[in-house]
């Protein structure tokens, strides 16, 4: 367990955990580490090779000549599963002796290839990997650099990027045969699909199969990106077979004349976020080098990747910076899991006969037996919303993800993006270093920011946003309502207006009577209207203030707050829709190009704007109050999803009335009165 100690008022622990203090630390267990010297043990036995038979003169794969079994003889007959990867029984005879003949072909290849320069390497790989795309050919290019590096980290660095691009590649090969727009999750799945075993030669299945695909296998892809493997522990060998595998894949094709369509990549630049946290200067990135040296969660074994990972922030190379960084945080997350929930070690370590612990079981509220996760009690909730904005909400980055899966344009991964996750590892390894003796306000500044996070892209802060901006559109087109220019604003007396305004804020009054009253107020007088949605307006901004923590919901909140965003986002379509009608009969009104019936019709759209307004509002203060109350949803799960799901209905009824087509106003006006008699039902 932890060891608290403070550092210059800054409080810190320590972490006591004698395997992550060796520097012979490994991740790996015995069978995945016995796996990797079977690669590694051959390295360098025979020397350099001056011909290599698996190449052609082109220096590509000679895939006729790798006499391996297809992957359905690669398991007993009974045992395997294209979707149960980790539910297999045994691997055949027939998988072990096809790992040892690959062990021995990235022998043959990598010998023959070491003698070869920085530039015939790129002469005869780099053209033939145009299959992977323009953006993964300079990936591809990249990864020649460092396989030329004397930096193990930098092997390190290779094997996740060619991973990432070759998956992201194959992942597009497979929507272009199958016109799908979805992939399979698992690269498994995506290696075993019909698509991908029609298209190659059984041979280049094999070969990526054993190298990255199955659990059983040599699993390379899995153990760089969930933080398992070390940089000492990569075969090189198996390296420079990855990278010559690869430029060769485009002559496994049984059909050469295929099209590629390569997938958009995800700009993150459209997310326009400000986390809040200062900049990361140069002098800072020193205090964090030295941070990564004595941090207690950074096991010794890894300080360099660490280290090497801040080079390349200070090098804006932000990619790669996070390409190394990632895997160590979601490792390090991984040994303060075990220790804070009292786990078995094994966790810790990568097994090939079942799941990782990966940052989905880290991160979540319970653990599989149902106790809950400690991890929250040890971090912050700010830090781990911090945590859950980078890393894991759908509408966030999700950069780990993201960048695994090589789905990001690499220039929109900006310096804003890239030291926000440098921060968020900072203020971890900082939780766990007591012996830094320099001056940290930066770190001080990092907390501060830290203590007050709130969520940026946790659904409930988009829909806070989208509230407002719906209030904000309402609010702030008076125009529309004046523009007629005959509204009598004077004929409800002012006791009558103190009335209402007094109804509104009177938390007391439930919001059935409050809808009876303003569809009197309605039927009455619709001159109070515009003072009526400012109160409406200012009543759900202050329940938006007061809102249920984003942390951990319940599937049944989740379930409620689902359908309270869809009608939030039906709302916003309605006045969308209003104002896109409005403004058009606005300009027609203001250049006097209206007939006499148009006039008409956009004086009566003008006066019954503001009823629907007012509804727009009540929609919302229900909403704002429904969300206020998760918390305490008890036996009103099943009724209240009934009812959310008319509203619903409702709102998706009065969005297509209210299409600028089909301009049915009347009916939009009758179909949103339904809305109040939900409430006052």
């Amino acid at each position: 367990m932890p060891v608290y100690s403070t550092l210059k008022g800054i409080a810190s622990k320590t972490l006591d955990i004698p395997a992550v203090t060796d520097d012979k630390y490994s991740a790996l267990s015995d069978n995945v580490h016995d796996l990797l010297q079977i690669f590694g043990e051959y390295l360098h036995n025979d020397g350099q090779c001056s011909t290599c038979s698996y190449l052609n003169g082109s220096q590509l794969i000679k895939w006729e000549h790798l006499n391996l079994p297809i992957v359905s003889e690669l398991y007993e007959s009974s045992s395997h599963t294209s979707n149960q990867a980790f539910k297999i029984i045994s691997v055949s005879k027939k998988f072990k002796e096809a790992t040892l003949a690959l062990a021995a072909i990235a022998r043959h290849i990598h010998d023959y290839l070491t003698a070869a320069t920085l530039q015939q390497l790129q002469k005869w790989y780099v053209l033939p990997s145009c299959w992977l795309g323009e953006q993964f050919m300079k990936t591809f290019e990249k990864v020649i650099l460092l396989l030329k590096s004397t930096n193990d980290v930098d092997y390190l660095l290779a094997v996740l990027m060619l991973t990432a691009a070759i998956e992201r590649a194959l992942g597009d090969l497979y929507v272009s045969m199958s016109g799908s727009t979805e992939r399979p999750r698992l690269l498994h799945d995506l290696l075993t699909s019909p698509q991908l075993m029609k298209l190659f030669k059984p041979a280049a299945i094999t070969c990526f199969y054993l190298l990255m695909g199955s659990p059983q296998g040599l699993n390379i892809r899995n153990l760089a990106w969930h933080g398992f493997i070390q940089p000492k522990e990569i075969p090189v060998n198996c390296l420079t077979l990855l990278m010559v595998l690869t430029a060769s894949l485009k002559e496994a094709l049984q059909d050469q004349t295929i099209v590629i369509e390569h997938l958009p990549l995800v700009d993150l630049q459209q997310l326009k976020v400000d986390y809040g946290f200062p900049t990361v200067t140069a002098n800072d990135c020193l205090l964090i080098k030295k941070l990564f040296q004595f941090s207690t969660i950074v096991p010794r074994s890894r300080v360099q990747i660490w280290i090497s990972s801040v080079d390349h922030f200070v090098s804006e190379r932000y990619l790669s910076c996070l390409t190394l960084l990632l895997p160590q945080l979601e490792h390090s997350l991984r040994i303060l899991f075990a220790v804070m929930n009292q786990c078995p070690n094994r966790i810790l370590t990568a097994e090939n006969t079942t799941l990782y612990t990966t940052l989905t079981e880290i991160l979540t509220a319970k653990l599989s037996t149902g106790a809950i996760n400690c991890l929250r009690q040890e971090l912050s909730d700010n830090y781990l919303i911090l945590l859950m904005d980078l890393l894991m909400y759908p509408e966030g980055p999700r950069l780990r993800d993201r960048i695994s899966h090589a789905d990001i344009a690499p220039e929109s991964l900006t310096k804003d993006i890239a030291e926000t996750a440098l921060i968020a590892v900072t203020l971890l390894c900082q939780q766990y270093c007591a012996l830094l003796d320099v001056n940290e306000t930066c770190v001080e500044n990092f907390i501060t920011v830290r203590d007050s996070y709130e969520s940026k892209h946790h659904p409930y802060s988009l829909m806070r946003e989208e509230i407002k901006t719906i209030l904000a559109h309402i609010t702030s087109n008076d125009n529309l309502i004046l523009a007629a220019g005959n509204i009598d604003l004077s004929s409800m007396n002012e006791t009558e207006q103190i009335n209402i305004c007094n109804l509104i804020h009177n938390r007391k009054v439930s919001l059935n009577r409050l809808c009876h009253n303003i569809q009197f107020y309605i039927d009455k007088d619709k001159s109070i209207l515009r003072k009526l949605i400012i109160r409406l307006r200012n009543q759900i901004e202050l329940h938006l203030k007061s809102l249920p923590s984003s942390l951990f919901r319940s599937r049944q909140e989740q379930q409620i707050f689902g359908l309270l965003r869809s009608i939030t986002a039906q709302s916003q379509s309605i006045v969308n829709n209003t104002l896109q009608a409005g403004s058009v009969m606005l300009a027609l009104w203001e250049a006097r190009q209206m007939r006499s019936r148009k006039r008409n019709n956009f004086q009566k759209f003008c006066q019954n704007l503001p009823i629907i307004w007012c509804y727009i509002c009540v929609i919302l203060l229900y909403v704002s109050l429904e969300w206020k109350q998760l918390n305490a949803l008890g036996s009103r799960f099943e009724k209240l999803c009934a009812q959310l799901k008319t509203i619903l209905c409702i709102c998706e009824n009065t969005v297509t009335s209210t299409s600028y087509k089909k301009n049915q106003w009347d009916k939009a006006l009758h179909t949103l009165s339904k809305i109040i008699q939900q409430f006052e039902s």
